[in-house]
């Protein structure tokens, strides 16, 4: 699965008129065909709402929020800033919400879940155990989204319905709440981008990572839907 984390690359740029406007996406060379796909959403969006391209001009692509600002007599598309603050500001480079596509796409493919996905926005809110994200096996369970209680102050609470737990936690869990903390979607870009490769999946989904890998992912019926193999190996040695 690809992984542009903290890569080196190359950045392209990609030009398409519009209605008689030049809008430019600058993102990895590597993801030109993704580029070539935003610019076709974007006519696509335009033409079919009759909403002329402007500044300011927003559109929601996959956990993103992208903003069109013009520059230079063009109309850059960005995204919000992940490494600063996403909620005020926007980069010029649209790379990480287009690889963040292609990783929920890959594992959509795999799992047959991505007519059903519920993509969570960089701006909703994971449930954690914490320092989890420093473990190395660590499980993923989706339920139903809460309308509260992100544990963070001061935030519009957006639940994700997400819980990220240690692979040897009890079942039970704890009923301290001190044992929990929450963060937002985009901070994952930092402490373990990969994650966010799963997080589309549909409610009562759990997956299980190794370090930066996937190891199962389990459906609504308990079923392997990553690695079906694993489990009809398991089930041979009983």
């Amino acid at each position: 699965m690809s992984n542009n984390n903290q890569e080196t690359f190359e950045v392209g740029a990609f030009k398409r008129v519009i209605n008689g406007k030049t809008v430019l996406v600058q993102c990895d060379s590597r993801l030109e065909a993704q580029a070539e796909w935003l610019l076709k959403t974007i006519e696509d969006i335009s033409e079919e709402t009759k909403d002329a391209i402007r500044d300011g001009w927003t559109l929601e692509i996959g956990f993103s929020v992208l903003a069109l600002v013009e520059r230079d007599g063009m109309f850059v598309v960005c995204e919000p800033d992940y490494d600063d603050d996403p909620f005020e500001n926007v980069v010029e480079d649209v790379s990480r919400s287009l690889w963040v596509v292609v990783m929920q796409n890959e594992v959509g493919e795999v799992t047959g879940t991505s007519d059903s996905f519920k993509i969570p926005r960089f701006d909703e809110t994971i449930v954690l155990r914490k320092g989890v994200l420093e473990e190395e096996h660590i499980v993923l369970q989706r339920d139903e989204a809460e309308d509260d209680e992100s544990g963070i102050e001061g935030a519009e609470v957006i639940d994700s319905g997400w819980y990220i737990g240690g692979a040897d936690d009890d079942e039970e869990g704890s009923d301290d709440e001190e044992d929990y903390e929450a963060c937002y979607v985009y901070e994952l870009l930092e402490s373990r981008p990969m994650l966010l490769s799963v997080l589309a999946l549909p409610t009562d989904y759990v997956v299980v990572f190794n370090g930066e890998d996937i190891e199962a992912i389990y459906d609504e019926e308990d079923e392997n839907v990553w690695n079906p193999a694993d489990d009809d190996e398991a089930d041979d040695k009983k």
